[in-house]
């Protein structure tokens, strides 16, 4: 899960890990906005070893369409595409800089 996506709740995460563990653990679980891809991703353990060789901030992205693995696709609304990546942004998100 991303650090600076302040409109993830407990119930969204909730939500993801009830399709994990209803799909077996087996899938890979992606949160989305409508039919548009965000976070948080849950992955399998089975890619653990893919995971763990990530370099950089390129994320999993190219892991989840080379795994061959199924996508379930998990609507948590607008806060799966919600992050904070500026000094604007995270006042916007109620944050406070000091």
């Amino acid at each position: 899960m991303l650090a600076d996506m302040p409109w993830v709740s407990t119930a969204d995460i909730n939500s993801l890990i009830e399709a994990f563990f209803a799909h077996r653990c087996r899938p890979i679980i992606v949160a989305t906005c409508g039919s548009v891809r965000g976070n948080p991703v849950i992955l399998p353990r089975s890619l653990l070893g893919e995971v763990a060789n990530l370099k950089g901030d390129l994320g999993a992205r190219n892991i989840i369409r080379g795994s061959n693995l199924p996508v379930v696709e998990v609507d948590i609304g607008p806060s799966a595409l919600h992050d904070v990546d500026t000094m604007e942004a995270l006042v916007a998100a109620g944050g406070i800089v000091s």
